[in-house]
């Protein structure tokens, strides 16, 4: 009854989350070289999934450098069953996340830190429930896709992957249309496509979090209190939603 209160609600949101806890998708390729900017990945137990499911022990969370083990240090049933892997390891799970239709998000922790890649699916995942209903936790991707109509055969693969509803049919045609506007940038149609009728362009210009998150130095180099308060925020945050 009073739409004015729903935006400005998601707006707050949005603003709050900024400087604590915030993300941006990647397609899997980006995936694959934020892992190679890492001196240390370890798989965690997802603590969206713990939150909305009720499951403790799905791993689809990427914890990289030494700081996710600080900040959770505070969260022992965390770093115990965390698992320690390679980058080709890495590489390969996420590879295997994306065939299985999960959108990865790359996040900070006390922004512009990176604390990890997640790997996930609506009703699974806090953040994209958050952005789906229009509170936006996270950017989009930096890459838009297209579809070659010369090679589409219209099957409806690439609707069925896309959680922001922008894949639909062109009638006229006989294909499927990308709606540039909708479209997050996570990439998982153009995997799915089985005729490789999707491709894929970089946006032109940076997001303000990319800019900054991407910069190796920060991201290795934490200093310790902001180690200390991304801490305190999330260990109670996590109180909180007990």
């Amino acid at each position: 009854d009073m739409p004015i209160v729903g935006w400005a609600a998601k707006r707050f949101i949005t603003r709050k989350m900024k400087p604590v806890h915030f993300g941006q998708i990647l397609a899997v390729d980006d995936v694959e070289k934020v892992f190679g900017l890492a001196d240390e990945i370890n798989l965690f137990p997802c603590m969206c999934r713990r939150h909305l499911t009720g499951k403790r022990d799905e791993r689809f969370c990427f914890g990289l450098g030494s700081y996710p083990r600080e900040v959770m240090e505070d969260m022992p049933e965390f770093v115990t069953d965390a698992q320690r892997l390679s980058i080709s390891e890495a590489t390969e799970l996420v590879r295997d996340f994306e065939r299985r239709g999960l959108v990865h998000t790359v996040w900070t922790l006390e922004t512009p830190f990176i604390v990890g890649v997640c790997s996930c699916r609506p009703g699974e995942c806090l953040g994209l429930e958050y952005t789906l209903a229009g509170a936006r936790v996270m950017f989009k991707g930096e890459h838009m896709f297209r579809v070659d109509p010369a090679l589409c055969i219209a099957c409806g693969v690439c609707e069925e992957r896309c959680y922001f509803q922008g894949i639909a049919p062109v009638s006229e045609c006989g294909t499927y249309r990308i709606d540039p506007e909708r479209c997050n940038g996570c990439g998982l149609c153009a995997s799915a496509c089985l005729v490789s009728a999707i491709s894929i362009e970089t946006k032109q210009g940076q997001h303000p979090l990319q800019s900054d998150c991407f910069d190796t130095t920060k991201c290795q180099q934490t200093p310790g209190a902001y180690s200390r308060k991304a801490k305190d925020n999330l260990t109670g945050n996590a109180q909180e939603r007990r």
